[in-house]
């Protein structure tokens, strides 16, 4: 899949008069953030006429002396006294956007108070791919960790967060794709969860309470990163909130579930998204080592897979590595 290796600048550097200049806003808690806005688009165009000079007045319209730079399935003029031949030109797909998946999101100014960890480059790591089959998500893919292969250093940050939806919408005529929305849980939605493994080969999560010892939780600290504090989260508090998509989530030093009800056991009455995420740090205690995520919703054996490696190397770094993986 085609992929951008995107750095956002920093609140401070997007609201510098030198730098970026954006507006900055205040929350009711008066934390200060930037509105930013990422426009991704699938689009197909032509080089047969200019995509930036070319407008809707040039539409076709020979009584009124205008003349189209690109007609349906015309008839050219080849010469070498040969008849015209025509050309298979759809108008309708010459200048067109297929996928439209912009975005608006906020960056909030740094807290004051954050620690030694939280002022390295962070690596943002979320969810990609939308529900259904392979050919059912065509021109896009089946759910999938972004990036799903990756090595973080001593000192350095991930933050696991993601979006997805209720309202998931694939019946006829399905657009690129074949309708159908094949997938676990609920029809319709979306849900995706962070287990580990002992091996990418596998399709069983761990059993923390016998397995649990040698845990990629067990190597890193983790906190919700809007929270000012320097208390981290128990181990046994980050694994719960993975585990269920944020539906256990930390209430003070309590572990408390939404609703006050058991988490469904294929997520269906969890959030699904993972909005704020958590912030997960290594430090010098982190012990390097290759460790193994999937998402137990999604994660099929004979059809698709949903699963990670993050690789903690020994060294300490500032540069994230990354491996092209499916």
């Amino acid at each position: 899949m085609a992929s951008y290796e995107w750095t956002i600048p920093s609140f401070d550097e997007l609201t510098a008069t030198n730098g970026y200049g954006c507006k900055q806003y205040t929350a009711d808690d008066g934390t200060r953030y930037v509105r930013m806005v990422t426009r991704n688009r699938y689009n197909i165009s032509t080089g047969d006429y200019d995509p930036y000079q070319t407008f809707a007045d040039q539409n076709n319209d020979p009584k009124n002396g205008v003349i189209s730079p690109v007609t349906q399935n015309p008839t050219v003029d080849v010469g070498a006294y040969m008849q015209g031949l025509r050309l298979a030109i759809n108008t309708a797909q010459t200048g067109r956007t297929f996928q439209d998946r912009s975005h608006v999101f906020n960056v909030f100014k740094k807290p004051a108070a954050a620690t030694a960890q939280l002022q390295s480059t962070t690596l943002n790591v979320n969810i990609r791919g939308k529900r259904g089959n392979i050919v059912q998500t065509f021109p896009a893919m089946e759910y999938d960790f972004e990036p799903n292969d990756f090595v973080v250093q001593k000192n350095q940050c991930m933050h696991f967060q993601w979006t997805g939806s209720n309202t998931h919408n694939n019946g006829n005529p399905a657009g690129d794709g074949q309708a159908g929305d094949a997938g676990e849980g609920a029809g319709g939605t979306d849900r995706s969860n962070i287990m580990e493994m002992k091996s990418m080969r596998g399709s069983f999560p761990l059993a923390y309470d016998v397995e649990g010892g040698d845990s990629f939780f067990n190597q890193v600290k983790c906190k919700y990163p809007m929270d000012n504090s320097n208390d981290w989260m128990s181990t046994a508090q980050v694994k719960a909130i993975f585990a269920t998509a944020g539906y256990y989530y930390q209430d003070g030093t309590e572990l408390k579930a939404m609703n006050n009800n058991n988490v469904n056991p294929l997520l269906n009455n969890v959030s699904a998204s993972f909005r704020q995420g958590l912030m997960c740090c290594t430090d010098s205690g982190s012990t390097a080592g290759e460790y193994f995520f999937l998402s137990t919703r999604n994660n099929n054996f004979t059809n698709r897979s949903q699963k990670m490696r993050i690789t903690i190397a020994a060294t300490t770094g500032a540069q994230f590595q990354y491996y092209q993986t499916s």
